[in-house]
């Protein structure tokens, strides 16, 4: 019906912006992103079952690290990749900030250091002021083993949980990871889902390049 396919696609959702602690600027954090230019990473698309069992879609992308930009007074690393779900290629604009690394809009997308902070809590409402579902986005999973076609990586998890209506679907909690390993980058992305169906599509690391 109309309200399901309301919520069909469940879109990873983005942390608000949040002031940067006062921390010693001399400090070196671990580098998550690896935002050099010419740095490129190739991923195997999979399907993973509720189990966690996967499979290969026998399907790859790959993203790159095309240029630095100024933009608004700060340095961003241009990413080039394919939608998820389109053949078109698609642009994402990145920085670090400390330990957080930050999109366009100012909004946090990950953090080596800040597992406290519940960097957003955001409901999507249907007709009637009825509720979809509420996303809730926090790191997680802190130093994991994750194995990949590329090999076994310690990462960390900026997940988003997303609380679903049971009115709607039988399927009232799922997950969205983007894993990142340091000095690798993202290892492990899970792409846009669809609230009705059990399975979920991730892109893993197949291989990679970082200067």
């Amino acid at each position: 019906n109309a309200m399901l396919m309301a919520i069909a696609v469940l879109t990873l959702l983005s942390a608000c912006k949040k002031d940067e602690p006062n921390t010693n600027p001399e400090k070196v954090y671990p580098d998550y992103a690896c935002l050099k230019v010419g740095n490129y990473w190739v991923y195997e698309r999979f399907r993973v079952d509720t189990l966690g069992e996967a499979t290969s879609l026998n399907k790859f992308d790959s993203c790159y690290v095309e240029k630095d930009t100024l933009i608004r007074g700060e340095i961003y690393a241009k990413l080039v990749k394919r939608h998820p779900h389109l053949s078109e290629v698609v642009f994402e604009y990145l920085r670090d900030s400390l330990h957080y690394i930050v999109n366009l809009d100012g909004k946090i997308k990950f953090s080596s250091e800040d597992f406290s902070t519940i960097f957003l809590t955001q409901a999507s409402l249907g007709p009637h002021e009825d509720t979809l579902f509420v996303a809730t986005v926090k790191m997680d999973d802190i130093n994991q083993h994750t194995f990949v076609p590329a090999g076994e990586f310690t990462t960390m998890n900026y997940k988003t949980v997303y609380k679903i209506n049971p009115k709607y679907t039988q399927f009232t909690e799922k997950v969205s990871n983007m894993k990142y390993a340091k000095d690798v980058g993202l290892v492990v992305e899970t792409l846009p889902m669809y609230a009705a169906i059990s399975t979920k599509d991730e892109r893993w690391l197949v291989r990679y390049h970082v200067n």
